[in-house]
């Protein structure tokens, strides 16, 4: 299950998360709510009981029930409307903000662990994401979109178990694998060789944007510890801030004029593997800029 939490004063010295525990209430008195969950805001123009946040089938939902409506990144929430909150929102209430963290653990495939339950390592993640997902689903037939989607997902499959990983899951518009803490090389060279089998497949496909253009996916490559629970029998789930991370730079790279493969600067990269120049990028979810270099898919 995602955990969740609302931040009080995010992005400065002295901001304070308070952490989504089931249901967190939101208003002036939030009568009769323990203290741990509710977050009491001195603002008449916000009611006495404004919202509440609530985490239910694995997703965090904002649900307003208030007279003067809340607003999600700058949106207005009318009351008895029931929002999805991600990693990184905005939730207005009255005149305050309130940043929302999601963690949300990836449950992975039985048979694919590479931690045992209870125990953590460092461990390389390499996340690819299909760019445009919602554009691509509106444009093509369901049927389509997932015949085409399982045949790229198999041929990448291939690269990423050549190249020594192990592919955990599929999220439906993502792959999502792993290496031990010493193999981002091979992670990022698997990468490239999903890039390049990209590249060749998807002429072939009925599969186009609305504009017409090819599929495309964005990698993202990071590293950094992570953990393993077994929730219930037949579940398997990897936690970390790598994964979340990676999961943000995939769906930013390939996008607005950014590199199809972008890693985190501070990966132990072999000398053969081109590099271009570093620069910071903002990612969902981060108070400071993330530092990337984008790797440059070899000329055929």
């Amino acid at each position: 299950m995602s955990e969740a939490w609302l931040v009080i004063d995010p992005g400065r010295s002295g901001e304070r998360p308070v952490r989504v525990r089931g249901r967190l209430h939101l208003g002036r008195v939030c009568a009769g709510v323990p203290p741990e969950d509710r977050i009491l805001i001195d603002d008449g123009g916000v009611s006495r009981d404004h919202a509440h946040v609530v985490i239910e089938g694995g997703r965090v939902h904002l649900v307003d029930h208030s007279t003067n409506g809340t607003r999600v990144n700058g949106r207005r929430i009318e009351s008895g409307e029931r929002v999805p909150l991600s990693d990184g929102d905005t939730v207005t209430v009255g005149r305050t903000d309130l940043g929302v963290r999601v963690l949300a653990p990836v449950e992975v495939e039985e048979g694919t662990e590479t931690l045992r339950e209870g125990q953590s390592a460092p461990m390389v993640v390499l996340v690819g994401d299909v760019v445009g997902y919602t554009g691509l689903s509106e444009a093509n037939d369901p049927h389509v979109v997932a015949e085409c989607l399982s045949e790229v997902f198999a041929g990448l499959r291939s690269r990423i178990v050549d190249h020594g990983g192990v592919v955990n899951s599929y999220a439906g518009d993502a792959v999502f694998a792993t290496w031990d803490g010493s193999s981002a090389s091979d992670a990022v060279r698997a990468a490239l060789a999903c890039q390049i089998a990209v590249e060749a497949m998807v002429p072939g496909l009925p599969l186009r944007y609305p504009d017409g253009s090819l599929l495309r996916i964005g990698w993202g490559v990071t590293a950094g510890m992570i953990s393993a629970s077994r929730p219930s029998p037949g579940r398997f789930v990897l936690h970390g801030d790598a994964i979340n991370l990676a999961f943000r730079i995939s769906s930013l790279a390939g996008r607005d004029g950014l590199p199809p493969v972008l890693a985190e600067h501070s990966l132990d990269l072999e000398p053969t593997i081109a590099r271009g120049e570093q620069f910071e990028l903002r990612v969902k979810g981060r108070a400071a800029p993330v530092r990337l270099v984008p790797v440059a898919v070899p000329a055929p």
